[in-house]
């Protein structure tokens, strides 16, 4: 008997993802991991439009958005999966209200505060295979909102009733499960009855973190190498491999299947609440200096990458306007004799194993500055006891409007004003139905993230995967891909 197509794909740092939850994502790998194991309502497609997910047909009454769940839908255990499983999966998120693409409480139940599963909220209702959400007005961004894996569902009898933690990953609504957790891998067996299921997708595959040299993560170049030797069959998209050594190997061998996504993955350099004692002609000064430093590293050999000064796509929907652009090149023009400077009072926090990179290009125009590896995120957090004014990462950006990644930005300290004001932004925002009074708006918001500035963007690059045959990736350019289901075994 042939066996199960497997593959196995390099996924980096996993960390205990029986702690994930789509209820609190913050990071790449657990958003990945998420779209493996679980799905929602709605999907979006490889052309950025909404269409059906575990819901055959979705619209709206008047103000009530309408759900119609698939006959056919069962969950990875045989059971079916249901419109009650539906209600209680988004009943949930409003229990726990700690996610972070949307806001899916500031037009549902808005009116109680759901303490408990068992509380009883009007605005949801299920009657057979049929899910309404009754909305005080229609929400523009509800049905792409509802496609972020957020807003899984997971079936009632996968969760604790008493905590709503995840008990079982066993039991999932997505393309794959989870059969077994193993310290640095985690295994994952196809849901046949799922929609997307394939005899050619992957059967099993197998979610790889390796150590390299010094027993810490693989660097960069570890990764390609180590993929290089047959480690591993696929690198993932959200995995920052290095960029040249994979793109020559991929041009040297008609073995390797080479995704390369727009120009969507940005660098940006965040400053903290720690950095408040930064006057702002300081912090534009720091900003112009990282910027230089990563246009000197890749001058001649950027791999894709560009030089930008907008955190949205310049041409997209949220690009500023020409007077806008006028008055941030002004700023810019301030700096253009700026060499270098002293930086030893300042301590920039990197991702895990870019400590030495990060070092090597940065030293020369901030003087002694100090960097440090650890735990980016909401609350970002290393082992050294130095207090980070700033973080250097990766985020995702977008040319149209998303709501999901405004979310996002806004939980993770991006936007420009105090929580409070941010978060008052967004409802409003969200409930303007015409969209050039949102653009404008949003155009706003842009500039201010970029005069105060809270962000720094650095550049824009493509997100890069590899897979060896006979595996072929099938990911949109669009994204930064990670669909799991969409990789095919060729003969």
């Amino acid at each position: 008997m042939e066996q199960p197509s497997r593959l196995s794909l390099y996924f980096g740092s996993i960390g205990n993802p029986e702690d994930y939850d789509p209820a609190h994502i913050e990071f790449q790998a657990q958003y990945a991991f998420m779209m493996a194991v679980y799905s929602t309502l709605t999907e979006t497609n490889e052309h950025g439009q909404v269409v059906s997910g575990w819901a055959k047909s979705f619209g709206w009454e008047g103000n009530t958005a309408v759900f119609e769940m698939r006959e056919d839908a069962v969950a990875s255990d045989g059971l079916p999966l249901t419109a009650q499983d539906a209600a209680f999966s988004l009943k949930r998120l409003l229990v726990l209200a700690s996610n972070t693409h949307g806001d899916l409480k500031s037009v549902l139940c808005s009116s109680e505060e759901l303490r408990s599963i068992n509380q009883p909220c009007d605005d949801i209702e299920v009657k057979g295979n049929v899910l309404r959400l009754r909305l005080k007005k229609r929400y523009y961004f509800l049905f792409s909102m509802l496609s972020s894996v957020d807003y899984a569902i997971i079936p009632e009898r996968a969760v604790d009733p008493s905590t709503l933690k995840i008990k079982n990953f066993n039991i999932s609504s997505g393309p794959y499960s989870v059969r077994e957790f193993k310290p640095e891998t985690v295994f994952l067996q196809v849901n046949k009855s799922h929609w997307h299921y394939s005899i050619n997708m992957p059967q099993q595959i197998d979610l790889l973190s390796f150590q390299g040299s010094g027993g810490l993560e693989l660097s960069n170049i570890e990764i390609v190498e180590f993929f290089k030797k047959g480690k591993f069959d696929a690198i993932s998209t959200h995995v920052i491999a290095d960029q040249s050594s994979l793109i020559n190997l991929a041009s040297k061998s008609k073995e390797i299947d080479l995704h390369v996504s727009q120009a969507i993955c940005l660098l940006v350099l965040q400053f903290l609440p720690n950095s408040e004692r930064l006057t702002q002609d300081l912090k534009h000064q720091i900003g112009a200096l990282v910027r230089r430093a990563f246009a000197k590293k890749y001058e001649g050999n950027n791999y894709g990458r560009v030089s930008t000064e907008e955190f949205f796509v310049p041409l997209g929907e949220g690009g500023l306007s020409p007077s806008q652009k006028a008055e941030l090149a002004d700023i810019a023009a301030k700096y253009e004799s700026l060499d270098s400077m002293d930086a030893s009072d300042l301590v920039i926090q990197v991702t895990k194993g870019s400590g030495k990179r990060a070092t090597d290009i940065l030293s020369p125009f901030l003087k002694g500055v100090k960097i440090v590896e650890g735990r980016n995120g909401f609350s970002p957090k290393n082992d050294t006891g130095l207090v980070p004014d700033m973080v250097l990462f990766g985020t995702d950006s977008s040319g149209i409007e998303d709501i999901t990644l405004l979310s996002y930005s806004l939980a993770s300290g991006l936007l420009p004003y105090p929580m409070a004001e941010n978060k008052a932004w967004l409802q409003r925002y969200t409930f303007i139905e015409d969209k050039d009074q949102r653009l404008q708006l949003l155009r706003q918001l842009h500039f201010d993230m970029l005069t105060k500035p809270t962000v720094v963007p650095i550049s824009a690059m493509p997100y890069f995967a590899a897979a060896r045959k006979p595996w072929k990736l099938n990911f949109s350019e669009l994204f930064a891909g990670g669909e799991l289901w969409r990789i095919e075994r060729q003969n």
